[in-house]
């Protein structure tokens, strides 16, 4: 069974980082933030997705394929199940979802995490969002949400300064970039969505752009980017 590291992050997460309520601003756009960068980077959709998780009482292998069910994801779209007495999870992939679920038991509570994506060149985070609230039973969770597009700009320090730019001119603060190995990853404070609080910094919108043998790339997650890259 594969178990990917980022559930533990998540775990970690919503045990031990607070969501702090969105600050009001000023801050007004036709559209997504997500769809402004991609307008002004020419950037070409190739899959979004989002990551969320909360406490729950329902057994484990109940409560996940309820929201699998809701869903529409068949059992034989399932692979890698694991079951024991403290963890239920699954992976997933049918010809338009991708990821995985599992319920993981604790003394007094369970946590149940989704990490789910869809391939597709047009962005449509928002109607993905409303698919899992709704497979949820419409419970109040938060989430981590990203979008992952093709650029074709090679000089990827140029281009993360224009993004930075573009921050700016929504009103956005703290912004901070540190250097990668194949690209920049920088985090802001736009005011736009629920920032985390990361090392006493508010943080509500991160990118990263990066390159690798296929091409270079932009990925942009609220309030954190929970993918590698």
């Amino acid at each position: 069974m594969k178990i990917k590291k980022i559930i533990f992050l998540i775990i970690a997460i919503i045990l031990g980082v607070s969501f702090i309520g969105r600050s009001k601003g000023s801050v007004t756009l036709t559209g997504s933030v997500f769809d402004y960068i991609l307008r002004d980077t020419k950037g070409e959709v190739i899959e979004f997705g989002l990551i969320t998780n909360f406490k729950h009482q329902k057994e484990g292998e109940q409560a996940c394929k309820y929201v699998l069910e809701n869903l529409k994801i068949s059992p034989k779209n399932y692979s890698n199940i694991l079951k024991n007495k403290k963890i239920y999870s699954v992976e997933f992939n049918n010809e338009k979802l991708e990821g995985y679920i599992q319920s993981t038991k604790y003394d007094e509570y369970n946590v149940l995490t989704l990490n789910i994506k869809e391939k597709s060149r047009t962005n449509e985070l928002d109607k993905l969002e409303q698919k899992v609230k709704k497979s949820l039973g419409n419970r109040d969770v938060s989430f981590f949400k990203y979008v992952k597009a093709k650029i074709d700009d090679r000089d990827l320090e140029k281009e993360n300064k224009k993004i930075m730019t573009l921050l700016r001119n929504i009103g956005g603060q703290e912004i901070q970039t540190v250097k990668l190995d194949n690209g920049f990853s920088t985090i802001a404070n736009i005011n736009k969505y629920t920032p985390v609080n990361v090392n006493g910094r508010l943080v509500d919108f991160n990118y990263a752009v990066c390159s690798y043998y296929s091409g270079n790339y932009i990925i942009m997650g609220t309030p954190e980017i929970l993918i590698s890259y």
